[in-house]
């Protein structure tokens, strides 16, 4: 069984994009930073590391190149994955009900025209995209939303209100992997 560790819960991009990546059975390692996913990495003999490296309507995944560089971790393989972001949660009283959009920073920046179009919706960063479905299911707050993939929504049993709200159709991450030990 392969360890992989990833930053995000088990319905994120990064989940999605390892099982895609890597075949048989995973282990993962979830880290709600890229911070701690990399301490666990140094830590773990023999596991693997999954981020998100780059976007093609955002570019760079800045903490994770930094880090990448001060820790001197070098790429093993790469997979380019589609990702195309849904609006989830419980459907509110109005359509123009104001409220919260929960999601990891990334993808806020990559819904941007979204946003724009839906100005009673207020954008709040969280530390990631499934993560953010997982609460709304166990809080059910109805003013609060989360922007995550159709996968997400499905793993949490949660609505999707709208799909491919992202900037560009042909949206997608470069996920990079380490699997050698720094």
């Amino acid at each position: 069984m392969k360890t992989v560790i990833i930053q995000g819960g088990p319905a994120s991009y990064s989940a999605q994009a390892a099982k895609v990546l890597l075949a048989g059975e995973l282990r993962f390692i979830h880290a709600r930073s890229f911070e701690a996913a990399i301490e666990h990495y140094l830590a773990q003999a023999g596991s693997r590391l999954l981020f998100p490296w780059w976007n093609s309507t955002i570019g760079p995944i800045g903490p994770v190149q930094r880090l990448y560089r001060q820790h001197e971790l070098r790429m093993q393989n790469s997979l380019s994955f589609p990702i195309h972001h849904c609006l989830i949660g419980w459907k509110p009283r109005t359509p123009r009900t104001r409220g919260t959009v929960l999601s990891h920073p990334a993808a806020l920046s990559q819904c941007q025209a979204f946003l724009r179009r839906n100005p009673w919706l207020k954008a709040q960063a969280s530390h990631d995209t499934a993560d953010s479905v997982a609460l709304l299911r166990e809080t059910r707050p109805v003013a609060t939303l989360a922007i995550a993939s159709a996968h997400a929504a499905a793993h949490y049993g949660m609505p999707v209100l709208e799909r491919n709200i992202q900037d560009s159709p042909t949206n997608r991450t470069r996920f990079i992997l380490t699997t050698a030990a720094p």
